[in-house]
């Protein structure tokens, strides 16, 4: 099954949301113009540690960009580009703390745990 997350709607808030991601100003050029044309949705993402705070990290990749966050158990929130449609959004374990990566992700739908995983493992997280 895939996840839902609101999209970014509001100008402002896109501008915002890009300047976040800490592109070259060659990149956020490139990415602002594909978001006026359309080929590109921003959406925030949440994610945080649903177990015991650990240090787990994660890498997030989408469109081509890539950020690694350590997961708290507060929410850390980030923007990602998405196309719109489906997107496959792929998430590899950098470090484990101890037990395994463990994580949940806010939906448009509430709360979903994203798999357990080891440091070197991924998975794709489908989300339209």
């Amino acid at each position: 099954s895939s996840f839902s997350v609101e999209k970014i709607s509001d100008p402002k808030e896109m501008q915002q949301a890009i300047a976040s991601m800490e592109l070259e100003p060659e990149q956020q050029l490139v990415l602002e113009n594909s978001v006026k044309n359309g080929d590109i949705n921003m959406a925030w993402i949440q994610a945080w540690d649903n177990y015991a705070e650990d240090g787990d990290v994660l890498k997030f990749e989408s469109q081509n960009y890539k950020i690694t966050t350590t997961l708290m158990n507060k929410p850390v929130v980030f923007a990602l580009p998405l196309a719109p449609g489906m997107n496959y959004v792929k998430v590899t374990g950098i470090h484990d703390g101890g037990g395994g990566i463990t994580a949940s992700v806010m939906t448009s739908s509430g709360a979903t745990s994203v798999p357990v995983i080891d440091e070197g493992m991924s998975y794709t997280l489908p989300i339209n």
